[in-house]
């Protein structure tokens, strides 16, 4: 016997260049299999590809297979059998294709990454304001518009440098980030413009658009998604909040406000149906200098669990993983759903305190 000759596929795409499958197709032989002693006329040879493949028969005992369909999320192989004319014996052999995936998107974080961190120590503190909230959505006023200022948009569109939260702006600088790779906003930004990509995760589109992420929990689907689109075009088209909560967990309001982060995909890279690597943007990590600081999330597909630096780790099974697209964020608009959630945690407090209050009169 000979040695099996290892067969490797490899996807790659660099920004919006053209996908390139190298090999474009695979010359089989039995010498493939590692057989070096062929026996043709005494009996019959037959190749089984995995489904999607074409085959012709090229030459004698030679196969030339084309991939035209590839699922990557399950392992392919090759599978040679062989029965004597008189059906006194069959054997048959098995060669893996391993199929591995590089795929970088049109996002550069040289290009357009935020050039300030998401520290108050670099950028000063974030205060939100009731213009900059007019300036973020539409359709807002009186006692609506009230409520979440006061509520949700008060608890997430600031920055503090000192006190019990330090808040951040994660998310407006990657949402900020992507617009700029598509052409929409020119470096440098300013925090103002920032802070209004941040309030929009608030916006009717977008948390409807969250919403199916959040509830499915999956950071396999999210990397998914990721991939289809490096494969669709080259294009960056969503953010990752990664760290999110899922949906059971008895503290979910407050890790809702507290938890998660968010960064900014831009290299696909998948070696095996089993492992899968995101380079990615972190607004807390931006690039300095030269040096691009890039940050890597790894993901086990299989147990659909994935590790990126503290925040989240294979062991841990509590965090989800949501993938919206971008054009949730795109523009200023209706905010309807956070304002009444804002009021109706408000007025909830409230009954809680009368109750309180009632219960120490009491006493």
């Amino acid at each position: 016997m000979m040695t099996p000759t290892e067969l490797v596929l490899t996807i790659a795409r660099h920004a919006d260049g053209p996908l390139r499958i190298t090999p474009a197709r695979i010359v089989v032989t039995p010498a493939t299999f590692g057989i070096a002693d062929v026996d043709a006329p005494a009996g019959r040879y037959r190749l089984s590809a995995p489904y999607g493949w074409s085959r012709r028969l090229s030459a004698p005992l030679e196969w030339t297979l084309v991939p035209d369909v590839l699922d990557l999320d399950r392992r392919h192989a090759l599978r040679l059998e062989y029965e004597k004319a008189d059906g006194a014996e069959s054997r048959n052999w098995t060669v893996p294709i391993r199929v591995e995936l590089d795929l970088a998107t049109t996002f550069d974080p040289e290009l357009h990454a935020v050039p300030f961190p998401n520290r108050a120590s670099a950028i000063g503190d974030v205060t939100p304001t009731g213009e900059l909230m007019r300036r973020t959505y539409t359709g807002l006023r009186g006692a609506l518009g009230n409520a979440l200022f006061s509520g949700l948009y008060r608890n997430i569109v600031y920055l503090r440098a000192d006190g019990p939260t330090r808040g951040g702006l994660c998310t407006g600088m990657a949402r900020w980030a992507i617009a700029c790779s598509q052409g929409e906003v020119e470096q440098p930004p300013t925090v103002e413009e920032v802070a209004l990509f941040h309030g929009r995760q608030l916006n009717d589109r977008a948390l409807l658009a969250s919403l199916s992420w959040f509830l499915r929990a999956s950071p396999r689907a999210a990397y998914q998604a990721v991939r289809d689109d490096a494969l669709r075009d080259g294009v960056t088209r969503r953010a990752l909040d990664v760290a999110v909560p899922k949906p059971w967990r008895l503290d979910l309001p407050r890790a809702l406000v507290q938890e998660g982060h968010t960064v900014v995909p831009f290299r696909v890279r998948q070696p095996s149906p089993e492992v899968a690597y995101l380079d990615v943007y972190d607004p807390n990590r931006p690039p300095e200098g030269d040096e691009l600081n890039v940050q890597t999330i790894e993901f086990k597909l299989r147990e659909n669990r994935y590790s990126y630096r503290h925040l989240a780790s294979f062991e841990n099974g509590r965090i989800g993983m949501i993938a919206a697209p971008q054009s949730a964020y795109a523009a200023r608009g209706t905010a309807y759903l956070a304002a009444l959630g804002s009021a109706l945690a408000a007025l909830t407090r409230r009954m809680t305190m009368r109750r309180s209050a009632a219960a120490n009169d009491a006493v």
